[in-house]
């Protein structure tokens, strides 16, 4: 998904205006990711962002408790942020474009394009 990454509140606004513009592509890409125990996902810091989003593969159902377990561990700190960004949307869209600005590597799971390389096994 690209335009997940826009560097400026100015070309995140809803309404189309012609040069750059990312509309919320970064609101919908945040809230469709976030709270999915079904998806990985990543976004490479390019350009105004790609996201990459993956079914992970079905598992048996003792691996998936195993798996949930350890997720709902590693999720913990994610709770608070996503409580936060539900609050941040109740604010001014400048409020949530500058909540995601802040938290944007988190929200995101910012990667450099290097590591995208390398995780796609992609040559030079």
């Amino acid at each position: 998904m690209h335009d997940c990454l826009p560097d400026r509140a100015e070309i995140a606004g809803p309404d189309y205006r012609p040069g750059e513009w990312c509309g919320r592509t970064f609101e919908a890409y945040v809230d469709f990711v976030h709270g999915r125990n079904d998806l990985t996902f990543y976004t490479v810091d390019c350009d105004y962002g790609c996201g990459v989003i993956r079914k992970k593969p079905p598992v048996s159902a003792l691996r998936l408790r195993a798996r949930t377990a350890r997720s709902m561990l590693r999720r913990l700190p994610t709770r608070g942020l996503r409580r936060q960004w539900r609050e941040a949307k109740q604010g001014s869209g400048g409020e949530l474009f500058t909540f995601f600005q802040a938290n944007r590597v988190a929200l995101l799971h910012l990667i450099p394009a290097d590591e995208f390389a390398a995780r796609a096994m992609i040559g030079p």
